[in-house]
């Protein structure tokens, strides 16, 4: 019984802590959180990551924007990968990101990234097709 036990062990799953509200979320539900959202959503390329006190410091080269972007490279913070919550980004990468002023920097987090990703489809029909960062940004 100790061996099956610690054998059961061996190839348990990894559990994370973090907790995200979850339901059906509709594109008028998108539309009215775009509004209300305080913070930066866009979609880029990921041309630098830093680890940083618990945090990872990651810049984007912005290829398309919809709220909170005023230049062509923005800066986000998210809790080191592997820890609770983080993202993972990887260089060389293109993500439609949201993140959230949080005091002087924009910050997201799983939380977040899984509500934008939750319906896709719907997200992309409620934002539009945003601006390209060639234009001037808002």
């Amino acid at each position: 019984m100790v061996a099956a036990g610690l054998l059961s062990l061996c190839w348990a799953e990894p559990a994370f802590a973090c907790s995200c509200a979850t339901g059906v979320v509709d594109t008028n539900t998108y539309r009215q959180w775009l509004d209300r959202f305080d913070g930066a959503v866009f979609r880029g390329a990921v041309i630098k990551t830093e680890e940083q006190a618990g945090f990872s410091k990651v810049t984007f080269r912005v290829e398309r924007y919809w709220k909170g972007v005023t230049a062509s490279e923005v800066v986000i913070y998210t809790p080191r990968q592997g820890s609770m919550c983080g993202v993972s980004f990887l260089v060389g990468q293109t993500h439609t990101v949201a993140a959230q002023r949080d005091n002087d920097r924009l910050q997201t987090d799983l939380c977040i990234e899984r509500f934008i990703a939750q319906n896709a489809t719907r997200f992309r029909e409620a934002i539009g097709a945003g601006t390209s960062a060639s234009s001037p940004p808002r």
